[in-house]
């Protein structure tokens, strides 16, 4: 039998499509979309597999959409802000009202192209943030978020993201 033909599930050789799948289980056992360039069956990337890969990431998101309202928030930034920040209410509930004008600035050099966008270095937290506009099917900016890159040293370079971020929660909670 030709192992092509079954279920992505059933399939002996088990290989996603991409390395970004290796970490989702597919548990359904339906015929999946067939990949005629790769010879590979495909999964439907669902709302909640979506979520799920989102949620894995170990790395805050909170988008904003362009009236500068909460939209989204994966796992990892439900955790750090807690109740600071709720979908539904504007960012500058968190972020102070003196912030808008560089945050408008960000946008108009979004709409003109520019994609990822130093913002600042929290001295505080060691931390580089980055302005990253989120664009629709037609390129257009329908949001954005903002990227904490974190402080790394040598002796700190294996430890997991996550691990960083429960010591930052501990040690701000203190």
């Amino acid at each position: 039998m030709d192992t092509a033909d079954l279920p992505y599930t059933e399939r002996n050789d088990r290989k996603p499509v991409s390395r970004l799948f290796q970490c989702v289980i597919i548990s359904e056992k339906r015929q999946m979309p067939y990949d005629e360039y790769r010879g590979n069956r495909i999964m439907e990337i669902t709302k909640e597999v979506f979520e799920a890969i989102i949620d894995a990431y170990p790395y805050e998101i909170v988008f904003v959409d362009r009236t500068h309202t909460v939209r989204y928030m994966n796992r990892t930034a439900r955790k750090r802000y807690g109740a600071r920040v709720n979908i539904g209410a504007s960012l500058f509930n968190c972020h102070n009202e003196s912030t808008k004008p560089k945050i408008e600035k960000f946008l108009e050099r979004a709409d003109a192209g520019e994609d990822e966008m130093f913002e600042t270095y929290n001295r505080k937290t060691g931390e580089r943030e980055f302005f990253v506009p989120v664009r629709d099917s037609e390129n257009r900016v329908i949001g954005y978020f903002e990227r904490h890159e974190v402080p790394w040293t040598p002796e700190e370079a294996s430890i997991p993201v996550g691990d960083y971020w429960l010591r930052r929660l501990n040690a701000e909670n203190g």
